[in-house]
Formats: structure tokens, C-alpha cells, sequence
């Protein structure tokens, strides 16, 4: 017996597993923002960023083109994050007696931090900040270990995704100094209602959870691919269950997976200029 799942995109709109649509939230008139850095003396131009080699710091490749492009952007305020949330059906066979529990705060937060800890580990960019971002030399800086508890909202059960979703949205995710994951988590448990059930079909559990990531690593195709992976791990997880997950993790010290760039063909030739901009490929940093 499996999970359900129902998936939300940044405009809350119902929609199945793997059909996304990217819209990156984003600042009004960021203009006005790009003018007062201007002010300040400080030097950023997406496109003369795009010409120059981004130095590596604590990782082990340069930035590509496209992620330093959307880290200037990010920088300046034209994005805050994306963000891709799943509703999923966690079947009566799968839950155990702390979530049936009256107060299941607790097993729903050891669920969490197992999940996460799964994709952290399988997952290198998951483990990563960015230095620089407001300079022409940006840097990935692999971090040592990561605070889930600093970076999941828990929200009350039954919750609106609707209210959290706007807040989150709104809110960028800024990492400058290199310390910070880029990635936020939202979790809204609907525990099951008893008047809502039998006992030969009692009702099911639904978990809400909201990824949310800076646009340097991914679009919103990535977001619909790590929402596989937290079904994959929730399964496990649900299964073999931990009263005690580690709330600070370690980073994989995988290789990162290769600049988009890189890993692409890119080559556009006179003709192919226009329908290669209205045809882009999405990103798939995960």
C-alpha cells in the first residue's frame, strides 16, 4: 500500500505529480532596487557576470552561466524563491500509533527530519550556500552541517496552505555569507477525522509539504523532482519509522552534478536563435 499525492503550483492551483509549472515569486519593481545598488557603488550586470569564470570555494567545480545568471537576479531582488507544495494521503496501514496520537507534533516532526535527512544525504546541492552573490565572482560553499530545525515551519494541523504559502513566498531566501541552506521546508499535517471515517474505512492521514529553494539551484522542474524524492523517503520512512532522527545532519560530499551548460548541448546557430528561446530545456540540478 502506497501514498496519494496531490501537488499545488506557486498559484495554488491542483495538479498531478510531474506537471509543474515554474513561476518564481518575485519582489515588485525590482528596478528601484537595482538603482539603490548602483548608489551604493556596488557592481552587478547578469550579463557581464554570464562572460566571467565564477571561482569555486569549498566545492568542486566552477559556477555555470545560467546558475550565476540567476543569482544576480535573485541578488537583486527580481526572484525571492520557487516553490513547489504536495499534499500527500498517508493510507490507514501506514500510520502508526504517535501520529494517531491526539497530539502527533512530535511524530510528525521526527517524520520530517528522517525524510529530510534522507535527501540531504542523497542530495549534494541540498548541502550548499552561495558567497558573493552581490559580486561578479558568486561561489558555491559547501556547508559542514546543516540545522533542520532552523529551516522547517510547522504549522498548526488543518492549517490553510493558502496563508503560509503567501508568507513563504514573500519571503527571500538570502544566504550571502555562505552560511545558509538554500532551501526552506513547510509542513501541515490534517490528522485523520474520526466522524469522517468507519472502522472498516477509517479516514486517511494528509501531510501538506511546501519545498521552497533559491532559483540558483533549480527551476520549477527541480522543485517537482525533489517532491519524488520526498515521496520516496516518506514511504521509507512511514515504514521504518524513528522516534529519534537526528535534527543536525551532514552534507553529501558527492560531486555536484555538472553546470547545466556543461552537461547540454547549447549550440544555437543564426536560425535556430528565436525558437530556441521560445523552446528552453528546464534545469534538473537534483
Amino acid at each position: 500500500m502506497g501514498l496519494f499525492v496531490n501537488c499545488y503550483s506557486l498559484t495554488f492551483v491542483n495538479l498531478n505529480l510531474g506537471v509543474f509549472r515554474e513561476q518564481a515569486a518575485s519582489q515588485p519593481n525590482p528596478l528601484e532596487k537595482w538603482r539603490k545598488l548602483k548608489l551604493q557603488g556596488r557592481s552587478v550586470h547578469p550579463v557581464r557576470l554570464s562572460r566571467l569564470s565564477a571561482r569555486p570555494a569549498a566545492t568542486d567545480r566552477f559556477l555555470g552561466i545560467i546558475e550565476r545568471y540567476y543569482i544576480a537576479r535573485s541578488h537583486l531582488g527580481y526572484y525571492n524563491n520557487v516553490g513547489v507544495t504536495a499534499t500527500y494521503t498517508i493510507p490507514p496501514a501506514l500510520l502508526s500509533s504517535a501520529l494517531l496520537a491526539a497530539d502527533c507534533s512530535t511524530a510528525v516532526a521526527n517524520l520530517t527530519y528522517q525524510v529530510l535527512a534522507q535527501l540531504i544525504a542523497q542530495h549534494p546541492s541540498l548541502g550548499i550556500s552561495v558567497v558573493g552573490a552581490g559580486t561578479q565572482t558568486p561561489a558555491w560553499n559547501r556547508l559542514e552541517s546543516i540545522d533542520l530545525t532552523s529551516l522547517v515551519t510547522f504549522a498548526e494541523p488543518d492549517a490553510l496552505v493558502e496563508e503560509y504559502l503567501i508568507k513563504l513566498l514573500n519571503t527571500p531566501i538570502v544566504a550571502d555569507d555562505g552560511t545558509t541552506p538554500l532551501w526552506r521546508v513547510l509542513v501541515i499535517p490534517s490528522p485523520p477525522d474520526a466522524a469522517n471515517g468507519t472502522p472498516e474505512a477509517p479516514s486517511p492521514f494528509h501531510l501538506t509539504i511546501g519545498f521552497f529553494y533559491h532559483h540558483g539551484i533549480g527551476d520549477g522542474l527541480s522543485g517537482a523532482a525533489v517532491q519524488k524524492c520526498i515521496h520516496r523517503a516518506l514511504l521509507a520512512a512511514l515504514r521504518a519509522p524513528s522516534s529519534s532522527p537526528p535534527t543536525t545532519v551532514q552534507p553529501s560530499s558527492a560531486d555536484l552534478p555538472p553546470a547545466f551548460e556543461t552537461a547540454v548541448p547549447l549550440s544555437i546557430t543564426a536560425g535556430d536563435r528565436k525558437s530556441t528561446r521560445l523552446n528552453s530545456s528546464h534545469r534538473l540540478y537534483l
